[in-house]
């Protein structure tokens, strides 16, 4: 990879390009199973043209405090604190599917509960 914007990602045609890089380096035509370290919206459930049998993430617990939702820091009718993972494109991948008034207004009722447990 580079740091060419299309090196970037988990594109189905940048996983093809990644896996089609490979496949000569390890004298293989195919590898069992494409392992990615973070989880990315973009990223093709498929098999990448028969190259791949199944994909995967390294990330075993991938986010136990919801991406930051459970520390409490994000605030119902309120702007994402600057310098967050959810402020930052890159690392706010997974706002749509976590992200919203309702969560954030439940994690608000837990927080004395969890602040009396200290």
């Amino acid at each position: 990879m580079s740091d060419a914007p299309a090196d970037k990602g988990l594109s189905p045609a940048q996983i093809a390009r990644q896996i089609d890089a490979s496949l000569p380096r390890l004298r293989t035509d195919y590898v069992d199973l494409y392992q990615a370290h973070r989880f990315d919206l973009r990223t093709d459930r498929g098999h990448h043209r028969g190259l791949c049998s199944a994909n995967g993430i390294s990330q075993i617990v991938w986010s136990p405090l919801a991406q930051g939702i459970l520390t409490g820091k994000y605030k119902p009718g309120q702007p994402v604190p600057e310098g967050s993972r959810f402020a930052s494109e890159e690392m706010s991948v997974s706002k749509d599917l976590l992200y919203s008034d309702a969560a954030l207004e439940a994690v608000q009722r837990l927080v004395p509960i969890a602040e009396e447990a200290g």
